[in-house]
């Protein structure tokens, strides 16, 4: 009977072990996990343009990257007026990124840069898409230009749970019936 029981343990163990090691392997895969490898890269945060919109340095260079997958109102677009929650959207930026250390993840299915040459990129905080929270907080609107990048379900469901819960652009006292 108690060797039984060692079996049943070991082989508790062994599952654990195997499902342990699916999850490690799962969270670095190119369809939406967390990357590590060449398709991350870590750099600082020198300034926030406005809510999807920042500046990093980069091997030196400062590089504008636009942040995939979202869109904020205006607030710096030329000739363009500053939109409703366009303050609040780049200030919720600001406090999140401004000075930090972040990663970038490029998505295989879009392009590299936009048509105004800013790299377009997921931006990660520690294990936290910057991104997702943005919609997430209804700062932000999931944007898809023209295919559907690695992140865009999870944007949509976090932007359909804003909605939901009348958070920031979706609030019924926030810009109403602009977003």
């Amino acid at each position: 009977m108690a060797s039984r029981r060692r079996r049943g343990s070991v082989a508790a163990l062994v599952i654990a072990l195997a499902v342990a090691v699916l999850v490690v392997h799962l969270g670095n895969r190119q369809d939406g996990g967390i990357l590590d490898g060449p398709s991350m890269t870590d750099v600082r945060v020198v300034r926030v343009v406005d809510g999807d919109t920042i500046v990093v340095e980069q091997g030196g260079d400062d590089v504008r990257v636009r942040l995939l997958g979202i869109d904020t109102p205006e607030t710096v677009k030329p000739d363009s007026p500053v939109e409703c929650f366009g303050p609040e959207a780049s200030a919720r930026a600001t406090e999140l990124l401004d000075g930090q250390t972040v990663r970038l993840e490029y998505d295989p299915s879009q392009d590299a840069v936009d048509a105004y040459g800013r790299t377009l990129a997921y931006v990660w905080l520690g294990d936290v898409m910057v991104n997702q929270t943005l919609v997430a907080e209804g700062y932000a609107r999931e944007y898809t230009y023209s295919t559907p990048g690695v992140h865009q379900a999870a944007l949509a469901t976090a932007q359909d749970d804003a909605k939901a819960h009348e958070r920031g652009l979706w609030s019924s006292e926030t810009c109403a019936g602009h977003a």
